[in-house]
């Protein structure tokens, strides 16, 4: 008997839910293709059911998200109203940011944000009372 590989496919983001905040970390070197921010779409409802939950999307270096997957983004945001606190830390990701934000002015509240504590700030006036849970 021979050992097998076996492999996984990981997603190009980690997601998870802190203090009334969801937070969102595209990997590093990746590319964010329809059907992965699909999936992204669906966890962030499935931990947010009402859907209002301020999102902070944090980008490592040389991320690249594909227009239709950004497109969907921004049609799904603007359908749920979600403050969104896009933190990029690389000078051509705050472009992009900036340029997105300029063109395409968004419904929900957007805002463009050079490092962590500068969104924690911001979404702070967004996110609901957190509640510890009994």
């Amino acid at each position: 008997m021979s050992d097998a590989l076996i492999g996984f496919e990981v997603a190009p983001y980690e997601l998870w839910r802190e203090e009334g905040v969801l937070r969102v970390r595209l990997k590093a070197r990746t590319r964010v293709e329809l059907r992965e921010m699909r999936d992204l779409l669906r966890l962030a409802q499935a931990m947010d059911l009402g859907g209002r939950m301020p999102l902070v999307v944090e980008l490592r270096e040389q991320v690249r998200v594909s227009p239709e997957a950004r497109t969907l983004l921004v049609r799904c945001s603007r359908l749920r109203g979600r403050p969104v606190a896009f933190l990029a830390t690389d000078r051509s990701d705050r472009l992009q940011a900036e340029f997105f934000l300029r063109f395409n002015r968004p419904s929900f509240p957007f805002r463009v944000c050079a490092d962590l504590e500068d969104a924690a700030d911001w979404v702070v006036r967004w996110a609901p009372v957190h509640e510890p849970r009994p």
